[in-house]
């Protein structure tokens, strides 16, 4: 008959140093951006249910997340305030714009 393997030690970790941890809120971690799950009971709670895709180009959503992550926004947030700056342009401004993006991009 086998002896039974012997049973293995719990191994308890020690808390970090104080000099590792943490100093204050300008130092805490960012906030979590598109990776968080969301339950879609909050978002139909929030009137927040239709869905949004966009292709963009990796320094235009690095940008996004930079601003986002700087004024602690979420990325629908951030729409809603781009979309309230737009809209109060006046039109030669938006038309300059328009005209510039699409001598860059493409029609």
């Amino acid at each position: 008959m086998k002896k039974p393997a012997p049973a293995t030690k719990l191994r308890i970790e020690l808390p970090p140093e104080p000099t590792e941890t943490r100093q204050t809120l300008s130092e805490s971690a960012p906030l979590p951006t598109t990776a968080q799950k969301v339950d879609g009971r909050t978002l139909r709670r929030t009137g927040r249910s239709a869905q949004f895709n966009v292709m963009l180009s990796p320094d235009f959503r690095e940008q996004i997340a930079q601003v986002s992550e700087i004024d602690r926004l979420t990325y629908p947030q951030l729409l809603a305030v781009m979309l309230r700056a737009y809209s109060e342009l006046p039109s030669e401004t938006k038309n300059a714009y328009i005209n510039e993006l699409m001598a860059t991009w493409g029609k």
